[in-house]
């Protein structure tokens, strides 16, 4: 039985960052599996008699897979730095990366870039907490997704800045290029 081969990754980082310390991190979310061609393409397009190139995607063991990692990260000194990249390039079948950062202390910053590509039937979701908790705190964010195929992705950012984060600058972009009708 092809159910039993299914895989559920369920990770987690926690990174804490110290006074005046600048951590320079790179995620790279890339399970492996490969993309059936075609599967984008209607139903009217395909050969009789032949089994779809989208049945042919869906009974894939890989596509069947769940990744799940969370990054937990403290900005806990003064005037410390965390700056990402997280790539979700791919995968086997549905991925979720969630990304958690709290501003501690006055001077705290984060830099969160987010690349986010997926294609044939693949379920990509990425999310993101930025929690300016003392003042003077600073973030900037930049997520930019591809997707093809009949392939979905989704973004999720949320800054919160609480009362006593007087003086907190953020920013967040989030851009998403469809490649087919069906994305």
């Amino acid at each position: 039985d092809e159910s039993f081969n299914q895989k559920l990754v369920n990770g987690c980082t926690q990174i804490y960052v110290g006074s005046g310390a600048n951590v320079t991190h790179s995620y790279l979310e890339e399970t492996g599996g490969t993309v059936t061609g075609g599967v984008e393409a209607s139903s009217e397009e395909e050969e009789e008699g032949v089994e779809s190139k989208k049945d042919i995607e869906a009974k894939r063991n890989e596509l069947r897979d769940t990744y799940l990692e969370s990054l937990d990260v403290h900005v806990t000194g003064e005037d410390g730095s965390y700056e990402v990249a997280a790539m979700c390039v791919g995968g086997s079948g549905k991925s979720r990366v969630s990304l958690s950062a709290s501003l501690l202390k006055p001077g705290a910053h984060a830099t969160v870039n987010g690349f986010s590509l997926a294609a044939g039937a693949q379920r990509t979701d990425f999310r993101t907490n930025i929690h300016h908790i003392a003042q003077g705190t600073t973030s900037r964010q930049s997520q930019k997704n591809m997707v093809g195929g009949r392939a979905t992705t989704s973004f999720r950012g949320r800054i919160r800045v609480e009362q006593s984060a007087q003086q907190t600058d953020s920013e967040q972009l989030a851009r998403t290029v469809l490649l087919s009708d069906k994305a």
